[in-house]
Parts: structure tokens; C-alpha cells; sequence
């Protein structure tokens, strides 16, 4: 392997590593505690429950809208508009 392909092969890996860490610091926790900690530190300020879908995969929407739900009771989020249109805005608080 030439020095260019051993870098490359070197940084796609540290690159691969880095991306399976926070995977997996990401699946410990409820599903819920998942969903929390996505949409408070994670997500864009508006993002879309098809956002949380893409990033945390396999959880049902049903638990995606239940932590939703209670955020929005905390105030720490706002939903705008209805349907698929509908987007989520993190508040300051």
C-alpha cells in the first residue's frame, strides 16, 4: 500500500471509529431518554419528527411523539403548523 492509500485508509478509519462512538453513546438509555437527548442537544433549533426519525432509527413514532409531547408541556420546545408540514422549534429555556 502506497503512503497516500495508508493515510487514507487511516483517516477513513478514524473517521468510522469516531461516528460508531457517538452511535453507540447514543443507544444507551430508554428510547425516550434517546429521543431527549437527539432533540435537546442534537437537533437543528427546527427540525421535523422525520429528523429524529432518520436519526435514531427504530424508534416507533409513537415514543418520538410521547417525548415531543412532554418537552413541548416543559416549554422547552414549540410545534408550528399541523400535519407534515409541521415543524418543532427549540425554545431558549
Amino acid at each position: 500500500m502506497s503512503c497516500d492509500a495508508t493515510a487514507y485508509a487511516s483517516g477513513a478509519y478514524s473517521l468510522w471509529h469516531s461516528e460508531s462512538s457517538i452511535r453507540s453513546a447514543r443507544s444507551a438509555g430508554s428510547k425516550q431518554d434517546r429521543v431527549r437527548e437527539y432533540v435537546t442537544e442534537h437537533a437543528p433549533q427546527i427540525f421535523r419528527i422525520a429528523d429524529i426519525r432518520t436519526a435514531l432509527l427504530g424508534i416507533s413514532d409513537r415514543t418520538i411523539r410521547l417525548v415531543l409531547d412532554e418537552l413541548k408541556r416543559d416549554g422547552r420546545i414549540r410545534p408550528e403548523g399541523t400535519g407534515r408540514a409541521a415543524v418543532w422549534v427549540r425554545t431558549s429555556r
